[in-house]
This record gives structure tokens, sequence and C-alpha cells, in this order.
């Protein structure tokens, strides 16, 4: 799922905390990773490389970065990026399924 929405930020130290200014709840989990584009001011945030991301609240989630950025002013767009993930298979071990026994009843 990709979202694509607007925000607010403010910084603290190398921490940048986002609010979303829309009524859409955030759909994003700790560790999803976003791209910054149309940010105001602080336009060293703008199409950095995906950075993970801290959920704070419903509306809200933190970022760090370590780039020098000038004073935020406004606006700013926030977009999920998927990453892909690696996923490994040991050879060799199954586990086996089996049905529940289930008895047949009959009233008379």
């Amino acid at each position: 799922m990709c979202c694509l929405h607007s925000f607010l930020c403010c910084q603290d130290g190398d921490e940048i905390q986002v609010t979303l200014t829309e009524d859409q709840r955030l759909s994003l989990e700790d560790g999803a990773f976003v791209v910054l584009s149309e940010i105001h001011g602080a336009t060293e945030l703008n199409d950095q490389p995906p950075l993970p991301i801290k959920v704070l609240g419903p509306y809200s989630f933190s970022v760090t970065s370590n780039v020098e950025f000038s004073p935020y002013v406004k606006g700013g767009r926030v977009k999920e990026s998927r990453q892909p993930r690696s996923v490994s298979f040991v050879r060799g071990h199954f586990c086996r399924l089996s049905r529940a026994r289930t008895t047949k009843t009959s009233i008379r």
C-alpha cells in the first residue's frame, strides 16, 4: 500500500517529528520507510533516500536524519517507500498438519 499525505514538521535535534494535516490516520508501522518531498524551508530533506519511521501516534511519526537542513517553513508530502526483504528457508524442515477428527452423530 502506498500513501501520500501532507504534513507539518518540527525539529528536535536530529529527530524530525511529522504530523499529518489530513483527516486520514497513519497507515504505517514502526520501521516502515518513507520519502519526504515538497518541503518549503528545509529543502535538504526533499527526495532523500528512504528514511525509517517511528510511530508516535495515529497522526504522527518521527524520522531521524543526519542531513543538516535549514529551518522548516511549511508544507511537505510523505510517501511510503517499500523496501525489499530477504526471506530464507531451511531445506528439509516441514510441518505436518493434521485434520481434527470429527464424529458424526445422528439424532433419532
